[in-house]
């Protein structure tokens, strides 16, 4: 696993390939066919035609992994401490 430095070195010295390899991580519904389009400057388009789902991807391909059982959803009531919810949709019962 590359340090900090050597993952942000590359990520500007070689931008579409490091992101590439970065979006490889995740699922994608519909690959993307290219990484960047950067022909009208100063805006740019990345993973043209590519279709991923992020809920999927934050919550959903984790289940199906060791963290099964783990708290999905954690967050903070205004009146009290934290709190932990252990529910597969993360709503409140």
């Amino acid at each position: 696993m590359p340090t900090y430095r050597e993952a942000y070195r590359r990520s500007i010295e070689e931008p579409e390939a490091f992101w590439a390899e970065q979006a490889r991580r995740i699922h994608w519904q519909t690959p993307f066919e290219q990484v960047l389009d950067a022909s009208q400057p100063p805006f740019a388009r990345w993973f043209i035609g590519g279709q991923t789902n992020l809920y999927h991807n934050a919550v959903d391909r984790h289940l199906a992994t060791r963290a099964t059982g783990r708290a999905r959803c954690i967050y903070r009531r205004k009146r009290a401490s934290n709190a932990v919810i252990r529910t597969p949709s993360c709503t409140r019962k």
